[in-house]
């Protein structure tokens, strides 16, 4: 008789502290929603002006321009990257550092040389390809001594890793298997012979008079063609 009255109360209190908790558990999961939402659409707007800038070659695009071409408001744009240079002195960092690590992680690979050379020019043909006016880019930067490329590392990967890939060179050079030069120009070469033909594209769709697509499929069979170049 007297433990009812109690245990009444105890079970509102438990029915209480329960919808606490669901209501809690709900504002979590909501906040967690909008944070993914807000790192989706950041990321959603660093690839879109990834792409503007050094994939189709419009450097000097707007926040306008970038919005337009993410489908998002400009505000957007604005509210996480502040202004047009900061998003695109991220988009530039953030693009070094991926073919940075890149070429790194082939270096220090593990496995005979031609396999890994392979890789490399592989690895940095594909990027080329990709985000060929980032190269444009950094070359004028350097020339025009941007302060972007201060802040930019000097060497597009590790320099332990291609000091290291320089040595696995010279003892290829050592044992006769590749034509005799230093290192250094072996890897000058290889990048030069890649990237040229890749940042002259639009002239050369002209030239040969062919669409981008079979230009693009005759790129893809020079890297056989690089391998047989330097190999003794």
């Amino acid at each position: 008789m007297y433990l009812q009255p109690f245990l009444n109360l105890l079970c509102l209190y438990q029915n209480g502290f329960n919808e606490y908790l669901l209501k809690l558990r709900t504002k979590t999961n909501n906040k967690a929603k909008m944070t993914l939402h807000k790192k989706q659409t950041e990321r959603h707007i660093l690839d879109t002006a990834k792409k503007v800038f050094f994939q189709d070659g419009n450097l000097n695009a707007t926040t306008q321009e970038i919005a337009d071409a993410a489908q998002v408001n400009r505000t957007l744009v604005h509210y996480y990257f502040r202004s047009r240079d900061a998003l695109f002195k991220e988009v530039f960092l953030e693009g070094k550092r991926e073919l940075r690590t890149s070429l790194s992680n082939v270096f220090r690979q593990e496995i005979p040389f031609r396999q890994k050379l392979e890789h490399l020019i592989d690895t940095y043909h594909t990027f080329i390809s990709n985000y060929p006016y980032q190269e444009i880019f950094l070359i004028n930067a350097v020339n025009s001594n941007d302060p972007l490329f201060e802040v930019t590392p000097a060497c597009p990967h590790d320099e332990n890793a291609m000091q290291n890939f320089l040595k696995e060179i010279q003892q290829q050079i050592d044992l006769g298997l590749i034509k005799k030069m230093e290192p250094e120009v072996f890897l000058m070469s290889i990048y030069a012979i890649i990237s040229y033909p890749i940042m002259m594209k639009p002239l050369y769709t002209k030239i040969f008079s062919l669409p981008q697509a079979t230009l693009q499929e005759k790129m893809e069979t020079r890297k056989q063609l690089i391998m047989d170049l330097f190999f003794a």
